[in-house]
């Protein structure tokens, strides 16, 4: 319509124009003839004057129209030329990877940079070529299962669709892939062009590969891993758990560690072991255990307790490595030398042998490989310069000395973890066990040592994984609420004060479908960032949705709440974040009151909430009878 309203206004310059120059060579006619211009002027009639007067200024009028209809053409022009440039610049600068479909023959009539950047191609190389002959290398289109269309069912249902897809660029590397595509209609409704997104996620999917591979270790894993609740009640075994004891993780699980239990150890063992966990020491000995057939076993066991953000100790975890070898060779060793020997030579852990000086005496094939000295190299050392980091050699060389003297020692008998050190000098985790045995009245030590560093990674993993939100790094949902529970019932055995504080980002919707999911985690990691900035260390913040936070205020008034959501909202409020801006949060706050649910408690938080966002965002508003803050309250 632009198009015709412009023709027209110039049709009509034209017109003026012509009449212009008709007029204007009328005159000079009129200046040629015997009777000149000026005498037909005078001679004219009154209102024949005024007829020519009224044409004359009639063409000016109609000038002076014609230049400002072409002064705002031009000024449309050049607002249209800017828009057009706007709009190419904003579709260039995305990140994702961004064509234009037309939909009757899947060819590619428009892309933006990040499209020729991921595949590899110039513009010409792609414009006017199907999408899948560019973006699989193929002759036909895309078809369930492995690769189904979303461009057909955009059109066959005239609304948004999403896939995972494989592209393949020119160099032929590999891109994994998120692909959305939105119709574009004519005037008559009718889908004509599909602007097709493809997100790279190709990191992703290589992180998530990753922690398949961690998962596949821990279920791998040669030695035993245990995790109870801290009753010591079974929530998980690993597979090498079912092939040591017999028992399927069916049976396991819901069960204790007494299923396991043999009888030899007295009441006294486990009286320790529960003391030593329940006060939030790690336990380490050497069990002998029963099978599921009932066969007996041994095993060096090490259980660590797992803390929440409280303090509160909610699991243990166990990892154990059957020793029933090592058991063995420690008896061969005191029958006989020989024996000894032949055994250690043939174990996978280190073997070491030191007499009362410290010096190696016995150094195994295991040994070598683990710390990089051969037997020539170590036999004749002091033991505890070659593997032993400097800054721990005195504190090790003052233990050894009441060994030496007395055969005993806080770590002799029982598995010690420590840092030890390669040839090369790196250091790494092991496990420690020392037996000592007399030999012609001196007392010499026997050490078996293991490589734990893949055993320190996964248990690591395993408590990142179990309590924390891997985007935000902060305590995921199931953590957060199991929290919130248990402040929740110290809250009513104590009566003590318990506030719950919840917020959510304003239009966050908005921010992902503006400028991508991308940015949209940016914020959510930033805003996380300022609000942990701002809570005090008693404070517990989680993430229990995808833009919603939760954070629990233990031996905290309602008021004092109010105070410390009204600074979190400032804060937010005045944080530029990079594209974005700055944005802001609805905040809604409730005291526990007792003989309320955790159910109850919350939902009351959360329309606290959801009342903030009625009345405008942007602010605070409390459950209870205390005034809603807005923007200009602190």
């Amino acid at each position: 319509m632009k198009y015709y309203r412009t023709t027209g206004k110039m049709l009509l310059i034209g017109a003026i124009l012509g009449i212009l120059f008709w007029l204007l060579d009328s005159a000079v006619d009129s200046f040629l003839v015997d009777n000149s211009f000026m005498h037909q002027v005078v001679s004219l009639e009154a209102g024949e004057l005024w007829m020519r007067l009224f044409v004359l200024f009639s063409m000016i009028g109609f000038g002076y129209y014609a230049g400002i209809l072409i002064s705002r053409a031009e000024k449309a022009e050049e607002m249209s030329r800017r828009d057009r440039e706007y709009v190419e610049t904003v579709f260039n600068s995305m990140h994702d990877a961004i064509s234009v479909i037309d939909v009757r023959d899947f060819r590619i009539v428009d892309v933006n940079a990040a499209f020729l950047s991921d595949m590899g191609l110039a513009r010409d190389e792609v414009i006017g070529k199907t999408c899948h002959e560019v973006t699989h290398r193929s002759s036909v289109p895309c078809s369930p299962p492995g690769h189904p269309c979303p461009l057909c069912d955009t059109v066959s249902m005239g609304k948004y669709a999403t896939y995972e897809h494989v592209h393949y660029s020119s160099h032929g590397r590999k891109i994994h892939a998120e692909v959305s595509t939105n119709p574009i209609r004519d005037d008559n409704g009718k889908v004509v062009r599909v602007i097709h997104v493809s997100r790279n996620i190709t990191t992703r999917k290589a992180a998530e590969t990753e922690m398949r591979k961690l998962s596949t270790a821990v279920e791998k894993a040669a030695d035993m891993i245990v995790i109870t609740n801290n009753s010591g009640v079974i929530e998980y075994v690993n597979p090498a758990f079912e092939t040591v004891t017999g028992y399927t993780r069916e049976e396991a699980i819901g069960k204790t560690p007494r299923i396991l239990k043999s009888g030899i150890h007295g009441e006294e063992f486990y009286r320790e072991l529960w003391e030593t966990i329940l006060a939030g020491n790690i336990y380490r000995d050497v069990f002998v255990n029963r099978r599921k057939n009932g066969e007996l076993y041994y095993d060096e066991c090490t259980i660590t307790p797992m803390r929440n953000e409280q303090n509160v100790i909610t699991h243990f975890i166990a990892t154990a490595k059957v020793i029933t070898d090592r058991i063995l060779a420690e008896n061969a060793l005191r029958e006989s030398e020989e024996r000894m020997r032949t055994i250690t030579e043939m174990a996978a852990s280190a073997i070491v042998m030191i007499d009362a000086g410290g010096i190696v005496s016995f150094w195994n094939p295991a040994a070598e490989k683990l710390f990089g000295y051969s037997a020539g190299e170590a036999m004749g050392m002091d033991l505890h310069k070659i593997i032993v980091p400097q800054r721990h050699y005195e504190d090790f060389r003052k233990g050894f000395a009441l060994f030496a003297d007395t055969g005993e020692g806080a770590v002799v008998g029982r598995p010690l973890e420590m840092t030890a050190q390669r040839k090369d000098g790196t250091e790494f985790p092991v496990d420690l066990s020392i037996s000592g045995i007399r030999i012609k009245d001196q007392w010499h030590a026997v050490g078996i040592i293991r490589d734990i560093t893949e055993r320190k990674q996964a248990e690591q993993k395993l408590r990142e994984y179990a309590e924390k939100d891997s985007l935000t790094d902060v305590l995921n949902r199931r953590k957060f609420y199991e929290v919130l529970d248990q402040e929740k019932e110290r809250a009513a055995r104590y009566a003590r004060s318990l506030s719950l504080i919840m917020f959510d980002i304003d239009h966050f919707k908005a921010v992902n479908d503006r400028y991508g999911h991308a940015v949209g985690d940016s914020v959510l990691k930033k805003t996380a960032s300022v609000v942990v900035d701002h809570i005090r260390k008693s404070d517990v913040l989680g993430r229990i949705g995808g833009e919603e936070f939760a954070i629990l205020a233990a031996e905290t008034t309602v008021e004092s709440a109010l105070a410390l959501a009204g600074k979190i909202r400032a804060a937010i409020e005045t944080t530029e974040h990079d594209d974005v801006g700055r944005i802001t949060v609805s905040i809604g706050v409730s005291a526990y009151l007792s003989g309320l649910t955790m159910d109850e408690f919350v939902r009351r938080t959360d329309e606290a909430l959801y009342t903030a966002k009625n009345n405008g965002r942007n602010r605070v508003e409390c459950y209870s009878a205390v005034s809603p803050q807005g923007p200009d309250r602190p």
